[in-house]
């Protein structure tokens, strides 16, 4: 029985009729029909073990949008832009993520001066950096500069005559 209704989604506009009713053997032929290229797709923006999660996204956003699908396009067309849309997401995503322990082991002087609990380790520091933005700029000003230095916390504008 179950191979009857597949074959009778042979034609894409029953299919996509079928997945708006939320009919299962329609469900069954688009996953089956379509899931090959979404992941190949879902592959090349992204690692394998995210590229599956990509693909169970992009179901889920094409079975809430179904109702709204215009039919401009080819019903697997409009399902890999799905699929690219939610990989670019995801990368997003991914790259905004930093792995604290990656940050500790490629900085060494961040990590000596905590212990393990991410308190100070030793003395704490009675003077930051005094490299601050002002004293760093103040000798590359020559006296023809439109900025003077006027003391060592802040900057002044100086009109040009």
């Amino acid at each position: 029985m179950e191979k009857q209704h597949i074959q009778m989604y042979e034609q894409e506009q029953e299919l996509v009729e079928g997945l708006v009713r939320k009919d299962n053997a329609a469900f069954r032929k688009a996953i089956k029909q379509y899931q090959p290229a979404m992941l190949y797709l879902a592959h090349s923006f992204v690692s394998n073990k995210i590229a599956d999660e990509v693909v169970q996204e992009s179901w889920f956003s094409a079975i809430r949008a179904l109702p709204n699908f215009e039919r401009r396009s080819s019903l697997k067309t409009w399902l890999l832009r799905i699929v690219a849309n939610e990989a670019k997401a995801r990368l997003r995503k991914e790259n905004r993520l930093i792995s604290l322990e990656a940050m500790t082991s490629e900085n060494k002087t961040l990590s000596d001066r905590y212990d393990n609990n991410g308190q100070w380790a030793g003395n704490i520091p009675l003077q930051w950096d005094s490299d601050s933005p002002d004293e760093l700029l103040c000798p590359l000003r020559s006296s023809n500069s439109a900025w003077t230095c006027r003391s060592k916390s802040y900057l002044h504008f100086r009109a040009q005559p």
